[in-house]
């Protein structure tokens, strides 16, 4: 088996070119990084498992990225922050949900997987969690950025002006990031890790941290992790959606097709998806203005930000 790693940087990539003014190469740049190092330990011999941890600690680590440092602010202008990670060889699973004051929500949930005999912990509890494995607290205002106060700002306004609209998010920005991976021994995995909504309720917990919403992996199928209308996925189960697509025999291309079809017919919603199956095979879209992503393989890397903007490096 050749090692293949995918990363998405989230469906609401474009508002960081159009409102938040970050450059697209900086954007293009940090995908792309957090695609090599997460391959880099795919071409070592090291497990699918450990490379979507270490693709997505790299964007955790990136102020651009909405997950740990750089994640947007909740109503009270706090920082609440969801992530999961599963084995497809083991479905073994670990996962955070409104875990605060860690720069990197998926370490703490690979923990869980590994050093507990549960899947999932949440609020404090998780807090606890992480002290007691060693990770180290840090203030709220060491996660808060520059971007993520601006946006707070303008998102504000924007409902302010949008009285007649009932979206929680008016303007459709979502910024989950997440990667999919298999390795040399076809072993298939995926994380997820997000900062969530701009101004959500406090508590407010998405797909991210779901097995089964926010991410899907096992070997017989393959691994998927999406970004987007995050209370959709949960609805549709989505992740498990396209796995089970795939293990019927759709690539993983029509299996993220079809399921982005169905987010939008059955509830409107906006978002993007990506896919590996155990053959090696990717699949990448998304229904939002752009998404963020990056492939990596033994054919080199490509990447993408907007719709028909898809380049190859």
């Amino acid at each position: 088996m050749k090692p293949v790693l995918v990363v998405h940087g989230g469906a609401g990539a474009y508002a960081l070119v159009e409102h938040d003014h970050i450059e697209k190469t900086d954007i293009d740049n940090g995908i792309i990084a957090a695609a090599l190092a997460g391959y880099t330990v795919l071409t070592t011999g090291g497990s699918a498992l450990d490379a979507v941890q270490t693709a997505v600690l790299t964007m955790e680590d990136n102020p651009i990225f909405n997950c740990g440092i750089g994640s947007f602010l909740t109503s009270e202008r706090t920082i609440e922050m969801d992530a999961s990670i599963m084995d497809g060889s083991t479905m073994a699973t670990g996962a955070v949900a409104c875990i605060t004051n860690v720069s990197n929500p998926i370490l703490v949930a690979r923990a869980v997987m590994d050093k507990t005999q549960h899947t999932m912990f949440c609020g404090q509890a998780a807090m606890e969690l992480a002290k007691k494995f060693g990770f180290q607290i840090i203030p709220t205002e060491n996660l808060i950025t520059t971007k993520a106060i601006n946006r707070f700002k303008r998102v504000a306004t924007t409902a302010c002006e949008d009285q007649e609209s009932q979206h929680e998010h008016p303007t459709g920005e979502h910024d989950t990031v997440g990667a999919v991976a298999v390795d040399n021994y076809g072993n298939v995995s995926y994380a997820t890790s997000t900062g969530g909504i701009t101004g959500k309720l406090c508590g407010r917990v998405g797909d991210s941290p779901i097995v089964g919403s926010g991410g899907y992996a096992d070997n017989r199928s393959g691994a998927v992790s999406t970004t987007g209308d995050g209370e959709a996925f949960v609805k549709l189960c989505f992740a498990k959606h396209v796995s089970m697509l795939m293990e019927q025999g759709c690539s993983p291309q029509l299996a993220v097709e079809k399921g982005i079809q169905l987010l939008e017919e059955r509830l409107d919603g906006k978002g993007g998806c990506i896919a590996v199956n155990n053959k090696g095979q990717v699949g990448i879209h998304f229904n939002s203005k752009g998404m963020a992503w990056a492939v990596v393989d033994h054919n080199g890397t490509r990447y993408g930000l907007f719709k028909g903007g898809n380049n190859t490096g």
